[in-house]
């Protein structure tokens, strides 16, 4: 049918026309004139070809059941009509590249069930003063280019911007205004840019950006109104980017950035009036890539969070400000503000956290999953409220805190499962812990501390069999109730600075198989009860640093072993136990052990304890070699300061042993019922019960000066010296003096010195030496200088143990000489006379 002019439909008023195109072509000249009348343009099939406008009241595209109609509105070509219908009853498209269509009252698309109706505008203009419906058929909406204006509300089952490859299309929606749709794809397969201003957008399934081929990217903008969808796919199988200003995204199911392999989701949330509410939000699903970046706000998520769900994909989190919620909150039993829900950083995939600011809380925090699984969180600034925390819980997992405060209601565990690795560094801000921190639970821990401060009520390194737990303290403090290093596992503590507190028991190998070792290099550690191998094997090297603690047992159940070797620094105790009821070493080679109480060495039956002093100093009020146990004391160097008693095998059945080979002790008391080797050093003491045999070393009574109460026998060899310090006059406070109750067997070297700026008189005396019998003489004496005027006598010191100081016979004048000459001649003249007669 061809038309060179125009083509009138209900040209008069009252009148109506209808004209139906079901095949053929249709060629009018001119124009398709809507008259006064009614006009009616179906076309169900063939080709209309119009070189003018088209205007009726009602144009339908697939007017009929089983009809297909299609026209192509094209630059230049206008379309006009109170009512379109493209799929009335059949199949309808109308593609505009160009051109006007103007729609007064609706425009529907799939009007009766069964139809299908598609409307693709990729240029000119739309303008629909009514609403777009979507009936009870199937309605698309592609919008690839051109300029929409609807009046009203949009109602389809799909709309797709940016739906052909190569296309661009873009919307906007503003206040009052509202979209329904089914499904929504903002960059179908080609690029496509939704921006909501206000207004309402209902999807009932899915809203896809960046869902077609290699060049498709969909960019959805909210800055005000509502957008309401179960399931939010930004980055389906390519590029994604979600902006929001303001306004509610309300997903009721999930939220995806970077769905499937090649899908790249990017959401950029800020605004402080900006809202997400979402169930689930999954970023890096099936080998895509999601970045989250919170600029302010708050994203609200009812149940979980995942970053790098599956092997390959990657899921990143930027919180700069706002808030975080996953899983909400509520008050436990125990009154704590706990939350739900689970967040998980590198499932199978890879994940990464970083928090500038914000607040972030969630119930559990899951960092490296599966054992495949890396995750990363990185803590700047801000707030991090959890339940419990998992830093690779059966992958890899390592957290950063440089700032910020990260709160945990009960548990932290680094390295959970066997095979697992955790890492936690922290550089600044606060680490609390309200219950129990592990590191290496049955797997691999690794705690590094170079500010900050982390607090836990309890921790534990190396917790289970297999689990193995490292931690470095170089600044900050560390503060706990109790602390386990290797209680089933091994561990390893390296303090290089900072403080370490613990306010109750501290112990290295805890039970049996388990292997704890601290290293103190600097800095401070203080606690109440420390065991150094508790019920396995403990080892503590301390090179520098302040160490104070109420108790200090190393070895101390039956079958453990401890060491300790304190080579500088300090150690301020209240008692010690060397080998309480286990296996104890203590090798000291400088430094200061303190000790306020005592020190014992083999405490228990069956214990057994040693400790070698090759230098430094140890000062205690009492000291025990051998309680009830076996323990040894060997001495080479350094002092040995003991304000009370030391006791040699103090229970029936102990045995002691103390070696002294050089240094000096000092004390009070000894009372050996066990062994004393006194081979070299100096002996400093009041009381000694039991015989003391000096085969090399030097005694030196009391405490400059002092006396030395010998209860038994004392024998001093050839190699030995005995030194004596006289002050004054007064035995004992002024001299030193030696009481010997049993044989005073002598030999070696008496040294006598003066001790103040003492010089004695004539005529004083000094007795030095008490004994009940006495054999054999000093090999050698050496007697300090005298004025020129006195002398040293000796001659009674192995009869009364006296020495003097006299006065040397002057020299006769020669007078004197000639009286004296006299006198003797006189007498020889008498005795002579007296022979004679």
């Amino acid at each position: 049918n061809t038309v060179s002019g125009d083509l009138s439909l209900g040209y008069s008023s009252g009148s109506t026309g209808t004209y139906t195109l079901s095949g053929g072509t249709l060629n009018v000249g001119g124009k398709i004139i809507n008259g006064s009348g009614t006009g009616t343009l179906n076309i169900d099939g063939g080709t209309l070809v119009v070189n003018g406008g088209i205007s009726a009241d009602t144009i339908n595209l697939g007017s009929v059941s089983g009809s297909a109609g299609s026209f192509n509105l094209t630059s230049g070509r206008s379309m006009s009509a109170t009512y379109e219908n493209i799929g009335d009853y059949g199949d309808g498209q109308l593609i505009q590249s160009g051109g006007t269509n103007t729609v007064s009252g609706d425009l529907s698309l799939g009007y009766s069930s069964g139809s299908t109706g598609t409307y693709t505008l990729s240029g000119g203009m739309l303008n629909v003063n009514g609403n777009i419906i979507n009936g009870n058929g199937t309605g698309y909406l592609n919008l690839d280019g051109g300029n929409l204006n609807v009046g009203g509300s949009i109602d389809v089952d799909f709309l797709k911007v940016g739906s052909a490859e190569g296309a661009s299309g873009s919307y906007t929606l503003e206040a009052g205004k509202s979209i329904n749709a089914f499904e929504e794809y903002v960059g179908a397969a080609g690029s496509g840019t939704l921006i909501q201003n206000g207004g309402t957008n209902n999807i009932n399934n899915k809203l896809a950006l960046g869902w077609g081929s290699s060049t498709t990217s969909g960019i959805y903008t909210l800055n005000d109104g509502a957008l309401n969808v179960p399931w939010e796919v930004i980055g389906d199988w390519n590029t994604g980017t979600f902006n929001q200003t303001g306004g509610t995204n309300n997903v009721s199911a999930t939220i995806d950035l970077g769905y499937a392999g090649g899908g790249i989701g990017t959401y950029n949330l800020s605004g402080n009036q900006s809202v997400v509410n979402a169930v689930e939000e999954v970023f890096g699903r099936w080998g895509g890539s999601g970045v989250f970046n919170q600029y302010d706000g708050k994203n609200l998520i009812e149940n979980n969070m995942n970053l790098g769900l599956v092997y390959g994909s990657s899921g990143v989190y930027n919180l700069l400000n706002g808030t975080l919620d996953v899983g909400g909150n509520f008050i436990g039993g125990e009154g704590l503000e706990l939350f739900g829900g689970e967040e998980i950083i590198g499932q199978e995939g890879s994940g990464n956290f970083t928090q500038s600011g914000g607040s972030h809380t969630v119930g559990t925090l899951y960092i490296g999953y599966n054992s495949n699984g890396n995750g990363n969180y990185d803590l700047q600034g801000g707030t991090l409220l959890v339940n419990d925390q998992y830093i690779g819980y059966s992958g890899t997992g390592k957290f950063v805190q440089s700032g910020g405060n990260n709160s945990v209601n009960y548990d932290i565990i680094i390295g959970d499962s066997s095979g697992s690795n955790g890492s936690y560094e922290l550089q600044n801000g606060n680490l609390a812990i309200v219950g129990i921190e592990y590191i290496g639970n049955s797997g691999s821990g690794n705690f590094l501390q170079s500010g900050g401060l982390n607090s836990a009520n309890v921790i534990f390194l190396g917790n289970q069999s297999g689990g193995s737990g490292i931690y470095e303290l170089q600044g900050g403090e560390l503060s706990t109730d109790e602390a386990y290093i290797g209680n089933f596992g091994i561990a390893h503590f390296t303090q290089s600075g900072g403080t370490n507190n613990f306010g109750n028991d501290f112990s290295l190998g805890v039970n049996s198989g388990s292997i704890g070792t601290y290293e103190l290099q600097n800095g401070m550690l203080s606690g109440n009860d420390e065991f150094v191998g508790d019920s396995g094997t403990g080892n503590f090297t301390q090179t520098g640093g302040i160490h104070t603690v109420n108790m200090l047992s190393v070895g101390n159940h039956m079958n453990s072993n401890g060491t300790y070797n304190l080579q500088t620094g300090n150690i301020n105790a209240g008692t010690e136990f060397v080998g309480n009821s286990g296996n104890g070493t203590f090798t000291q080679q400088g430094g200061t052990n303190e000790i306020l109480n005592y020190l014992a060495i083999g405490f228990d039956s069956g214990s057994c304890g040693s400790y070698t002093l090759q230098g430094g100093n140890i000062s205690a009020n009492n000291e025990y070699i051998g309680w009830s146990g076996t323990g040894e004391l060997t001495q080479s160097d350094g002092t040995n300061a003991i304000a009370n008693t030391l006791d040699i095998a103090v229970n029936s059945g102990s045995s002691g042993t103390y070696n002294l080979q050089g240094g000096i002790l000092m004390a009070a008391n000894i009372v050996n019922n066990g062994t004393f080797n006194f081979t070299g050093g100096e002996l400093n003491v009041e009381n000694f019960t039991g015989d003391l045999v000096n085969n090399g070393g030097i005694l030196a009574p009391g405490n400059s000066p002092g006396v030395t109460n010998i209860f038994g026998d004392y024998t001093q060899n050839s190699t030995a010296s005995l030194l004596m310090e006289l002050g004054g006059i007064t035995p004992q406070s002024e001299y030193d003096v030696v009481n010997v109750t049993g044989i005073l067997t002598l030999g070696g070297t008496l040294n006598i010195m003066l001790y103040g700026g003492f010089t004695p008189t004539k005529g004083d005396s000094f007795d030095i030496l008490n004994w009940g019998s006495i054999v054999g003489n000093f090999d050698t004496i050496n007697l300090p200088e005298l004025p020129s005027s006195l002398y040293w006598d000796t001659s009674q010191l192995y009869i009364t143990g006296e020495i003097f100081a006299l006065q040397t016979e002057p020299v006769p004048e020669p007078s004197t000489y000639l009286l004296l000459g006299l006198g003797i001649i006189i007498f020889l003249l008498f005795k002579k006379t007296l022979a004679s007669s």
